[in-house]
């Protein structure tokens, strides 16, 4: 369900490879991070500066209480 909604959410609506997840973890195991500390690095295409709207239609099975004012 996340993986759909990421695809129709994320600033850069593609599929997210392991390769670039690998990518990510190789850079930061590497000397070009050597002065990189306690930094969180989100390789999910964006979706993480984006948040989540509970009224997409990916969700629309769940029993998620709705504010019945909007």
């Amino acid at each position: 369900m996340m993986i759909d909604y990421s695809l129709e959410n994320a600033p850069l609506q593609k599929e997210l490879s392991a390769e670039e997840v690998g990518n990510a973890a190789a850079f930061l195991a590497s000397p070009l991070a050597s002065a990189i500390t306690g930094a969180v690095l989100y390789v999910d295409n964006g979706l993480n500066a984006m948040g989540v709207g509970v009224d997409s239609p990916v969700f629309k099975d769940l029993n998620i209480p709705r504010d019945p004012k909007h």
